[in-house]
C-alpha cells in the first residue's frame, strides 16, 4: 500500500513539473515574439524614403477655431457638452475603410533631448498605419543646423515656436490629415505590435483616450491626490495614448484659459487637463491597454542636468496633486470616472495581478505582487505540490518512514 502511494506521489509530481516547464517555456518563448497583427498590416508600410528634413513654424500652421457648438457651461449641469460624433462612424474623407485608416504621431521633445528624439524616430521606422510624425520642438533654441536627422520610411516634420509649453502638444495643426492622434513623449519606445493593438482598440472607442500609462486619483486628507500606481484608473497619460483630433481644438479654444495657464506655469499637468476635458465631454472613463514590452526608453535615463524627464523633478507629484484639485474647482466637480476595465492582447501573456489594500478607510495602496504570469504559475504549482504530497502521504501509517522528519 505504501509503495503504491509513493508511486502515485511520484507520478503526480512529475506531471506537475512537466506542466510547469511547458508553461514557462511558452511564456518566455513567446514574450518577445510579438502578436500576429504586424504581419497582417506589414504590406501597408510605406516604402518611400524621406528626402531631407523639413522644418516648420508651429504658430503658422495652427488651425483656427472650428467649433460651431453652443457656449460651454463648464460647471456640472444636466446639459453636458458633447462632441458631435459617435464611437462608430467617422469621416470617410480620410479613410474609406477601417483597415486602412492611419494615425498621426505628435512627438513632444525638448531642445536638450536631441538624442532621445532621434532614437524615437528610428524606433518608429517600419510602423504600419503611420501617416506622418510631427515633432513638437519645445524650448527657446531651434534645432542645430548640423544635427544629423535619421532617414526613415515615413514623412516627419520639426515644428518650433520658440516657447517651452506643454500645451504645444495639443495645438490643432492644419497639416494633420487623420482623425487618430498618437501622442508620444520622446522617451517612449513601445513595440510596433503594442501600438497597432492600441490603435485597433481606439477605432472601437473613438471618443475615448486609449493608451498605456494608467493613473488614478484618491481622496485623502480632505483633498484629491494623484495615484501613480493604481489598480482602478481614472487617467491615461498622453505621453503614450491615442485620442481624436477634435479634442485638440477643444483643448486649445474651448477649455478654460486658466487651465492652460496653470500648465504653463508649472510645466506640468497637460495630460491631466486633457483627461479632465475628455471625461467631462464624454462622461466616460479612458481605456488602458497593456503593452507587450517595457515601453520606457532603456537608454534615456540621463544623469546629465537638463535631460531628466519631468517626472523626476522632486515637486512633480505634489504639483499634480494640486492640479487635480485646481481643475476640479474650475469644472465645479471632478469629471473623472473610475475604471477597472483594461484590454490585453490575447496573443501576449502580459497581465499582472493587482491587489489593493484599504489602509485608512479613505485611501488605498496599490501593490503589484506578481509582475509576470510565470511567477504566478510557479507559486501556485509549488503550493499545490506541497498540499498534494501532504494529502497523498501520511507518515503516521509507517513508523519507519524515512521521509517522516521532513513533515
Amino acid at each position: 500500500m505504501l509503495l503504491m502511494r509513493q508511486k502515485t506521489i511520484f507520478t503526480i509530481s512529475v506531471l506537475v513539473i512537466l506542466v510547469l516547464i511547458f508553461f514557462l517555456l511558452r511564456i518566455f518563448g513567446t514574450q518577445n515574439s510579438g502578436t500576429n497583427l504586424l504581419p497582417i498590416f506589414q504590406e501597408k508600410v510605406p516604402k518611400t524614403n524621406l528626402d531631407g528634413i523639413q522644418y516648420g513654424d508651429l504658430n503658422a500652421i495652427v488651425s483656427q477655431p472650428v467649433s460651431q457648438l453652443e457656449p460651454i457651461d463648464w460647471k456640472k449641469s444636466e446639459n453636458l457638452f458633447t462632441i458631435p460624433f459617435n464611437s462608430v462612424e467617422h469621416d470617410k474623407s480620410n479613410s474609406s475603410k477601417s483597415y486602412d485608416e492611419e494615425f498621426t504621431i505628435i512627438l513632444l521633445t525638448h531642445w536638450k533631448r536631441t538624442s532621445e528624439v532621434i532614437s524615437s524616430l528610428e524606433h518608429l521606422t517600419g510602423l504600419p498605419r503611420l501617416s506622418k510624425v510631427l515633432v513638437i520642438w519645445n524650448g527657446e533654441k531651434p534645432p542645430d543646423s548640423n544635427l544629423k536627422w535619421p532617414t526613415v520610411n515615413f514623412p516627419y516634420k520639426i515644428l518650433t515656436n520658440g516657447r517651452n509649453s506643454l500645451n504645444n502638444r495639443f495645438l490643432p495643426l492644419e497639416i494633420i490629415e487623420t482623425e487618430a492622434i498618437l501622442s508620444m513623449d520622446d522617451d517612449m519606445f513601445p513595440s510596433h505590435e503594442s501600438l497597432l493593438f492600441a490603435f485597433r482598440v481606439w477605432q472601437e472607442f473613438r471618443d475615448r483616450i486609449v493608451g498605456f500609462p494608467g493613473r488614478g486619483v484618491v481622496w485623502k486628507g480632505g483633498r484629491w491626490e494623484y495615484d501613480p500606481h493604481p489598480c482602478v484608473i481614472s487617467l491615461v497619460l498622453t505621453g503614450l495614448a491615442f485620442f481624436h483630433k477634435k479634442y485638440m481644438n477643444l483643448y486649445t479654444y474651448e477649455m478654460p484659459e486658466v487651465i492652460r495657464q496653470r500648465v504653463d506655469n508649472l510645466t506640468n499637468c497637460e495630460d491631466i487637463a486633457m483627461n479632465f476635458l475628455v471625461s467631462h465631454v464624454t462622461q466616460k472613463a479612458p481605456i488602458k491597454v497593456t503593452p507587450t514590452n517595457e515601453w520606457l526608453c532603456p537608454k534615456c535615463d540621463r544623469e546629465e542636468k537638463g535631460k531628466d524627464p519631468l517626472w523626476k523633478i522632486p515637486t512633480h507629484f505634489e504639483e499634480r496633486d494640486n492640479c487635480i484639485n485646481f481643475f476640479t474647482e474650475v469644472y465645479g466637480y471632478l469629471p473623472l470616472f473610475k475604471s477597472e476595465y483594461r484590454l490585453d492582447d490575447i496573443f501576449e501573456n502580459v497581465a499582472p495581478i493587482c491587489f489593493r489594500i484599504n489602509k485608512n478607510n479613505d485611501s488605498f495602496e496599490s501593490i503589484y505582487i506578481f509582475r509576470h504570469p510565470a511567477l504566478v504559475l510557479f507559486i501556485v504549482a509549488f503550493l499545490g505540490l506541497i498540499i498534494l504530497l501532504k494529502f497523498c502521504y501520511n507518515p503516521q501509517h509507517n513508523k519507519h518512514n524515512t521521509y517522516r522528519d521532513y513533515w
